[in-house]
C-alpha cells in the first residue's frame, strides 16, 4: 500500500476532470470585526489531477488527487486550507484503505477519523463538522455503511469558556439509504461562538422537511461591551426562539404561512430577522418586516421592511426601508424609498444612519451639508484673519466676491 497525506474535505464536489476553474465562496474569520465573513477564492482543477486554491493570483494551497474516480472534496474555509491534513493509505486500486486520521496545524486531532474500505467509509467515524475551523470545534459522530450514514448521529461541540467543555448540540437518525428521518436538531452551516444557531424539526421517511421547524439561538443574557467582544469574551447564554415556520406536509419542502427568517449574516453583532408570509406555493407575499436586536438589547424591534405583490411574483412594491448589506451594530445604515408595480426603484431614496450608541436616525445628506458649511466657514475666517494681520483692508470685497462661489461649492458637495 502507498502512504499518503490527503488534504480534501467537504460535501462540495466536482466530477469534471478537464482543466477548469471555479469561483467558490468560503468563510474567513475577520479578527478586526470579530466575526466570520464570506470571501471568494478561485479553485483550479488541472488535467494532471491537481486542485489549486488561489486568491487574487496568490496560490493558497495545492492538492493532488490520487483516485481519479473519486469525487474530490473541497475545503470550506481559509482555516481548512491552511491547517487541515488527512493521513492514511491507498490500496493497489488507488482507493483509500484502512484507518485515516486528521491533523490540524500539524497536530494530531485526537479521536478524529475512521476506517475506509475500497474508498468508502465503514463503521464508526468521528467526522469534522463541514465548517470546522479554529472558532468552530465541532465533530459529527456516528456510523457509516458503504459510504452512507446510518442510525444515530450526534453533533459534539467543544466550547471554551473557562475550561474546554464538551457539549451535545444536535443530531438525529439516518435511514438505511443515508437519508435523514424523524426528529432532528441541525446546526447552521455558519455555526460558531457568536452564531449558535440550530434548526429543530422533522424529516419524513423520504428525507424531506415537513411541518413546523423552529430556529433557536443561544443569546448572551448579559450586556457585553465592545472591549469585551474584541477580547473574545464569551459571557453567559440562554437558548431562545428566534425564528421558524412551517413546510408543506407533502414533502416538497415548500415554506408556507407565517415565517421568521434569519439574515444570512446573522450573528451576535448583526441580529437581523425577516417576518412575513409565504403563499401555498412558497412565494413571499404581502407585508414583510425587518427586525433587529442590538448588543445592548434583549428584544427585537422593527427597523425596516415593506410589501411584496399579491400575484406571487415576489416583487417589492410601494414604500420600503432596506438595510445596507453590511449592516451591523457599528454600521446601522438604512435606505428609504419606493418601488413601482414592476418592482423597480423610483424617485428619491434617502440614506439614514444611526450611531451604535444612539436611537435617533439621521439623514446622511444633511450631515454632509452641515459638515460642508462648517468647513467653508472655517476657511473664510482663516483667510480673513490672515489678510487682516497683513494690514490689507479687503475683507468686504472678499466676502462679496466669494459668496456665490462658496454657496455653489456647498451645493456641489452635497
Amino acid at each position: 500500500m502507498n502512504f499518503s497525506i490527503n488534504t480534501e474535505i467537504s460535501s462540495s464536489q466536482s466530477t469534471n476532470r478537464e482543466e477548469h476553474t471555479i469561483v467558490k465562496e468560503i468563510d474567513s474569520f475577520d479578527r478586526e470585526r470579530v466575526r466570520i465573513e464570506k470571501i471568494k477564492i478561485q479553485i483550479k482543477f488541472t488535467s494532471d489531477q491537481k486542485i489549486i486554491y488561489q486568491q487574487n493570483g496568490e496560490i493558497l494551497r495545492q492538492v493532488e488527487c490520487k483516485d481519479v474516480h473519486e469525487k474530490p472534496e473541497l475545503f470550506n474555509n481559509m482555516d481548512q486550507i491552511g491547517n487541515l491534513y488527512w493521513q492514511g493509505q491507498y490500496g493497489k486500486n488507488k482507493k483509500k484503505e484502512g484507518i485515516w486520521i486528521a491533523f490540524w496545524n500539524k497536530k494530531l486531532l485526537n479521536n478524529v477519523g475512521g476506517y475506509y474500505k475500497e474508498g468508502q467509509k465503514q463503521g464508526l467515524w468521528n467526522d469534522l463538522f463541514l465548517n470546522y475551523m479554529n472558532q468552530v470545534q465541532i465533530f459529527e459522530t456516528g456510523e457509516y455503511y458503504n459510504g452512507l450514514r446510518i442510525g444515530k448521529w450526534n453533533y459534539i461541540y467543544y466550547c471554551q469558556i473557562d475550561l474546554i467543555i464538551k457539549l451535545f448540540v444536535g443530531g438525529g437518525l439516518y435511514n438505511d439509504n443515508g437519508e435523514k428521518q424523524g426528529k432532528w436538531i441541525e446546526l447552521d452551516e455558519g455555526f460558531y461562538d457568536d452564531k449558535k444557531i440550530t434548526y429543530c424539526g422533522e424529516y419524513n421517511k423520504n428525507g424531506k422537511k415537513v411541518g413546523i421547524w423552529d430556529i433557536m439561538y443561544s443569546q448572551r443574557i448579559e450586556k457585553v461591551s465592545y472591549k469585551h467582544i474584541l477580547k473574545n469574551y464569551k459571557g453567559k447564554y440562554k437558548q431562545i426562539y428566534c425564528g421558524g415556520g412551517s413546510y408543506d406536509q407533502e414533502g416538497n419542502q415548500i415554506k408556507n404561512g407565517k415565517w421568521v427568517e434569519l439574515d444570512e449574516k446573522f450573528s451576535y453583532s448583526s441580529q437581523i430577522t425577516y417576518y412575513g408570509q409565504y403563499d401555498i406555493y412558497g412565494r413571499k407575499t404581502g407585508k414583510w418586516d425587518i427586525m433587529y436586536c442590538g448588543l445592548d438589547q434583549m428584544k427585537y424591534s422593527q427597523i425596516g421592511g415593506g410589501s411584496y405583490d399579491q400575484k406571487g411574483n415576489q416583487k417589492k412594491i410601494g414604500q420600503w426601508v432596506e438595510l445596507i448589506q453590511e449592516f451591523d451594530y457599528w454600521k446601522q445604515i438604512t435606505y428609504y424609498g419606493e418601488y413601482n408595480i414592476n418592482g423597480m426603484k423610483v424617485g428619491r431614496w434617502n440614506t439614514m444612519y444611526c450611531k451604535y450608541d444612539k436611537k435617533e436616525q439621521k439623514q446622511m445628506q444633511i450631515q454632509i451639508r452641515i459638515f460642508s458649511l462648517v468647513v467653508v466657514d472655517c476657511m473664510m475666517k482663516k483667510e480673513i484673519r490672515k489678510r487682516l494681520e497683513s494690514g490689507q483692508n479687503w475683507m468686504k470685497g472678499f466676502l462679496q466676491k466669494k459668496k456665490s462661489l462658496i454657496m455653489e461649492n456647498i451645493i456641489q458637495m452635497v
